[in-house]
């Protein structure tokens, strides 16, 4: 069949046939590069999220510890405490639980013995006498230092500071003030504009004896999400970051009920300094993918025109060879048939 076709056509044919393989291949090279581009710009969405998270906790930890330098100063607390009688040391701690729980977002006050036993849960006053094996606890009973970490407690991850106290030279004990997190949360979004989540581990919260009932998710339970419906469909999709995820940092591009999201994971530590769960954080990149695409367009419609106008010079420099050559194709037909020679070309 090509053997047949005339030069021009073979020469037509194979001038588009390169332009359409060129036009392709840069298409392709284009959209790759965009998109390598957009992953290099936000691979870092992970890890920053992690440290916000862990800059925001600190700054919180910070505040328990001041928190702790007035509390453990008052005379109206220690003073009930040294004697060991819990209702007078809760008539006295009340106001000032109430007043610190205004303030510094204080949900929990404990007074603990020196051996680990609850001698008061302000905030749960009869709940009492169990002995605590929390590592905030252990690591302050070691060090005769204050600790501070992240754990869970029944119902809530907590960021706990434990600390020894004493009354007239003589230790009592240990005060521990703590806060649940979930506005820890609602700071990141203020700060980056990004949903996040907690999600824990189902292994680790069977081993705590917690009563969470959140949902499941692949082997992870939510806590504290700012839009959960979409935390929950994104991490249905993100199995794998999300298992990859408690090791180091990890993003991935899903797309979700019609919309492109950047979803970012990064392992979380609590006290003891295991891997518990993962920070899930998300936001809709919708628009950065329309620009993106705009951009494989803008690059396209530039090859193209330059390819259209380089066909054009093309085939009007071979315009007069092309009309020579059929001449010569009807001459020599002419001749061959009526093989008259006298006919000028």
């Amino acid at each position: 069949m090509f053997a047949t076709w005339s030069i021009k056509k073979r020469i037509v044919v194979s001038v588009v046939a390169l332009c359409v393989a060129s036009i392709t291949i840069l298409g392709l090279f284009t959209y790759q590069y965009q998109m390598h581009q957009l992953r290099e710009g936000l691979k870092d969405e992970a890890a920053n999220s992690g440290r916000l998270f862990e800059a925001l906790l600190k700054g919180d930890a910070e505040g328990l510890a001041r928190a702790h330098a007035g509390l453990d100063k008052l005379d109206v607390l220690l003073a009930p405490f040294a004697a060991g009688n819990k209702d007078a040391l809760l008539a006295a701690a009340k106001p000032v639980f109430a007043e610190v729980k205004q303030n510094n977002n204080i949900t929990h006050m404990y007074f603990i013995q020196p051996d680990g036993k609850v001698l008061l849960r302000v905030h749960k006053p009869e709940q009492d006498g169990d002995v605590l094996k929390r590592e905030t606890f252990l690591k302050a009973q070691a060090t005769k230092q204050m600790a501070w970490g992240l754990e869970m407690g029944k119902n809530f991850f907590s960021l706990r500071c434990v600390k020894p106290v004493s009354y007239r030279g003589s230790a009592l004990g240990y005060m521990e003030v703590a806060e649940e997190i979930d506005h820890v949360f609602q700071q990141m979004k203020q700060i980056t504009g990004n949903d996040v989540s907690l999600f824990l581990t189902e292994d680790y919260l069977k081993s705590k004896s917690t009563e969470v009932k959140s949902e499941l998710v692949h082997s992870f339970r939510i806590l504290n999400p700012t839009q959960k419906p979409v935390a929950l469909g994104l991490a249905a999709k993100a199995g794998v970051e999300m298992t990859e995820g408690l090791s180091e940092p990890r993003i991935a591009m899903i797309s979700f009920q019609g919309g492109k999201y950047l979803v970012g994971v990064s392992p979380v530590k609590d006290a003891s300094g295991s891997t518990v769960g993962v920070l899930f954080s998300h936001k809709e990149i919708s628009p950065l993918i329309m620009t993106m695409w705009k951009g494989v367009a803008a690059q396209m419609a530039i090859f193209i025109a330059i390819i259209v106008a380089a066909m054009t010079i093309v085939y009007l420099s071979l315009k007069p060879s092309l009309d020579l050559f059929s001449t010569l194709k009807q001459h020599i037909v002419a001749v061959t048939s009526t093989w008259d020679l006298n006919r000028r070309l």
